[in-house]
């Protein structure tokens, strides 16, 4: 179905990095810690984020509106998708301990179009995936995703500035409850 809503519309590729990010709730206590941190870290301690949030989305647009699918990779590193390394059994304390990726479907309103600079608003569902690598559990969350975004193009290139929120309830796992991220996502984009 996808595919046949792009190949209908004009098709757009977009991809960026964060210039800030926060996590808040039940989240922000798993996400980014070490297997170290993980084991002398008390319950309410956090370390602060070390790596970046990354996202992409492919999509199609029909005049003021696009459709599309995304991919947040949340405060991913070198170490993130490094294999582990094992010592007696046990993971080098320097690993992360956990992984964490949004899965989103955005409506995005352009509500302003002018020659070069365009303005947005976006909202939809999401879905959050929180990868324990460790012991390879994998814990599932629900939520929200909405925004706003501007941007200037030229000809199919262009590059976006664009704030989000995401909302998301994990209902079991070391998550578990309502957890929040926010940030502002700078990348480029591609049009046909």
């Amino acid at each position: 179905m996808l595919a046949a809503l792009v190949a209908g519309c004009h098709p757009y590729v977009s991809a960026g990095v964060d210039s800030s990010w926060r996590v808040h709730g039940p989240l922000a206590a798993v996400i980014n810690q070490t297997v170290a941190t993980r084991q002398t870290s008390g319950a309410g301690e956090s370390p602060p984020p070390t790596g970046n949030s990354y996202a992409a989305e492919i999509g199609g647009k029909v005049r003021d509106f696009s459709v599309g699918v995304g991919l947040q990779a949340h405060d991913a590193s070198s170490a993130s998708f490094s294999l582990p390394s094992f010592n007696s059994g046990q993971q080098a304390p320097d690993s992360p301990h956990f992984l964490a990726a949004t899965g989103s479907i955005d409506v995005r309103w352009n509500w302003l179009k002018l020659r070069y600079f365009n303005a947005n608003i976006h909202a939809g569902p999401a879905r959050t995936m929180l990868f324990d690598r460790m012991t390879a559990d994998v814990s599932w969350g629900n939520g929200y995703r909405y925004g706003a975004g501007f941007g200037v193009a030229l000809g199919a290139f262009g590059v976006f500035l664009d704030a989000y929120h995401t909302g998301v309830v994990f209902g079991d796992g070391p998550a578990n409850g309502y957890s929040e991220l926010t940030g502002v996502t700078i990348g480029a984009s591609l049009n046909r």
